[in-house]
């Protein structure tokens, strides 16, 4: 659970601007172009405020939610899946949405 956890701050600080270069996270390049399109799409520069992620955690595979929400923007909601490969969780895709 810790070594998902990790793997998801480290997304999460990515997504919302926080982060410096892109994290060595990711299963495919997909999952990466997403990350980075969700990075656009909230353009926080470091300003987007980040609620307590929601996790699933299963033997080999993992998904995540939590809500972003820029200062000048409406929140979203990132829903995050990953996988169990190479002893590491690796990011397979993510969707960055409207939050209810």
């Amino acid at each position: 659970m810790a070594q998902a956890q990790q793997t998801g701050q480290r997304l999460l600080a990515y997504v919302s601007g926080r982060g410096g270069g892109v994290p060595p996270i990711w299963a495919n390049l997909a999952a990466q172009t997403q990350a980075s399109r969700a990075r656009d799409a909230l353009q926080g520069n470091g300003r987007v405020a980040v609620g307590t992620p929601d996790w699933r955690v299963g033997d080999n595979s993992a998904a995540m939610q939590a809500s972003l929400t820029p200062r000048d923007g409406a929140a979203r909601r990132l829903r995050v899946d990953m996988v169990w490969r190479e002893q590491r969780w690796l990011v397979t895709g993510l969707a960055l949405e409207q939050a209810p």
